[in-house]
């Protein structure tokens, strides 16, 4: 007598490239369907499978990375004036000490500088947005989104503030789901958050009401 079950399991796929959840669903599906069509050694047959959500891991690092950001405007595009020295024996120089004087390149002026930890002070967030009367808005529900809007932000910083480092806008949803693989690999310890309106209930974070 042959008793079906069903085994919940959670597994972890690399990518090559970067990819959208729907590629990424498809070529999981495509995995995994050849791991079964595979011969069993272990007299347990796979008779079917379903994929019901696609997230992405965050990969812990033993050491959190730092970013100096302007405190203005919060463009990473800083400067500081230092002092180095010529090392005969490296060929290169020696940085010695690092002065007072910081400098925007964006504000094109001088400024104090905050650092950021990656993964606890900084946010990628995403959002659908729909046209209206006073300009646009956030979808709501399952609205489907007519353009997408990017930000990439700090949390609340030194004095309750909010800064932003990165701002994308009125991109459609080929050019979301790049400009979010394009950011996961300049931020790939900072969270991720997004509301499609289209894409509740999937794998993704939702940001709340």
């Amino acid at each position: 007598m042959k008793t079906n079950i069903i085994a919940h399991v959670a597994l972890t796929f690399e990518f090559s490239a970067p990819s959208g959840p729907a590629d990424q669903r498809s070529m999981v599906e495509d995995d995994i369907g050849r791991l079964t069509d595979a011969d069993s050694t272990s007299g347990v047959a796979c008779t079917g499978f379903s994929v019901t959500s696609i997230e992405t891991a965050t990969q812990n690092s033993a050491v959190s990375r730092t970013h100096v950001i302007c405190a203005t405007c919060g463009s990473e595009n800083v400067r500081a004036d230092a002092y180095a020295s010529w090392d005969a024996d490296t060929g290169e120089w020696v940085l010695h000490s690092i002065y007072d004087e910081k400098f925007c390149e964006v504000c094109e002026t001088s400024t104090s500088l905050l650092e950021v930890d990656e993964a606890t002070g900084l946010e990628v967030q995403a959002f659908g947005m729909i046209y209206c009367d006073d300009g646009a808005r956030l979808v709501q529900g399952r609205e489907q989104p007519e353009f997408y809007d990017l930000i990439v932000k700090t949390m609340a910083v030194a004095g309750g503030e909010i800064l932003t480092l990165h701002e994308f806008d009125d991109m459609n949803r080929l050019g979301v789901e790049k400009c979010l693989a394009d950011m996961a690999m300049l931020y790939p310890s900072a969270p991720v958050s997004c509301f499609f309106g289209d894409l509740v209930g999937s794998g993704r974070t939702n940001l709340p009401s």
